[in-house]
């Protein structure tokens, strides 16, 4: 998640307001180049590759190992997610889908914080 912090923000960017609404999982499309920021995020959890879509077994795998008991329900809502926002899907919506499910959501964040802890215990909303 740092990485691509750097990769889509800048080198230098410390917009404390910008990366505490990361970390809390609590972004909007009004934040500049945050639909990029996720791109990049899924691409580097090997989630999501921009010419094929959605890796959904990788999701599948990683949620089942953290505890999610049917992994069914990780297709069920991408498959959902993807009716309601067409072609034009972005990992940005996949996420907020994945978290605003009662299936998945909770597991959902834990897998993602597992990709960087370093980043997401960072101090960046105070």
């Amino acid at each position: 998640f740092q990485s691509c912090v750097y990769e889509e923000f800048g080198q230098s960017f410390n917009d404390k307001s910008v990366l505490c609404k990361i970390i809390q999982f609590n972004t909007d499309k009004s934040i500049p180049k945050i639909i990029e920021y996720y791109s990049c995020a899924f691409t580097r959890m090997e989630y999501y590759w921009n010419r094929k879509g959605m890796y959904v077994d990788s999701i599948k795998k990683d949620m089942v190992k953290a505890g999610l008991t049917n992994g069914d329900d990780v297709p069920r809502v991408i498959s959902e997610c993807e009716q309601k926002h067409g072609s034009d899907v972005k990992p940005y919506d996949y996420m907020n889908c994945l978290l605003s499910d009662e299936k998945t959501k909770d597991l959902f964040k834990k897998v993602m914080i597992s990709h960087d802890e370093a980043f997401f215990k960072q101090n960046f909303c105070h």
